[in-house]
């Protein structure tokens, strides 16, 4: 059974941040925990992944967006799973960019997350016509990251376009005429 996570947004009064060293704490809300969080973890679109649970029975899902936030994490920093696990439960600008305010507030089994990159890929082995579900989370954030950088995505620089695509689609010669023509 598929349940949103907003309990973030509701803090705590005896979370860890509060009890924090006032300095230790200015330190952490201009950290990359900080921008993580905003940026990132609050602009996830748990509603995609409501496929991937039964509507009507069973329990209540671990929240989405703290395994999305997790495997964004997890490649941002090169860990591995076991590394990723641990940073998870010892780590706390981890779980400050999770949402979670107080050190080992949630806890999940490794086999709740290797489930969800389950649930995934039959997903999209299952739908195949429709959008994968992390690609379409990530163009999110993307439009939401041009949003907020103020960037214009109507001009591209030609340096930077890709064309080894191109050359997949159409062949080479289709290409070179495409281009002399």
């Amino acid at each position: 059974m598929f349940r949103k996570n907003d309990g973030h947004l509701q803090n705590n009064l005896f979370n860890s941040l509060n009890g924090m060293d006032s300095r230790l704490a200015h330190k952490l809300q201009k950290s990359w925990a900080a921008r993580f969080y905003e940026h990132v973890f609050c602009e996830i679109d748990e509603s995609l992944f409501v496929p991937l649970y039964a509507s009507n029975n069973g329990r209540p899902n671990f929240p989405v967006n703290i395994f999305i936030g997790l495997e964004l994490i997890k490649h941002l920093k090169e860990y591995t799973d076991e590394a990723l696990l641990d940073e998870y439960a010892f780590n706390y600008q981890i779980s400050f960019a999770l949402g979670l305010r107080t050190l080992g507030e949630r806890y999940f089994a490794p086999r709740t997350l290797y489930e969800f990159r389950s649930r995934l890929y039959n997903y999209s082995l299952e739908h195949p016509e429709t959008a994968d579900l992390m690609f379409a989370q990530f163009e999110k954030l993307t439009n939401h990251f041009i949003k907020v950088a103020g960037l214009s995505t109507s001009e591209g620089r030609m340096d930077s376009a890709q064309i080894m695509s191109n050359i997949k689609l159409g062949g080479r010669l289709s290409l070179a005429y495409d281009v002399l023509a």
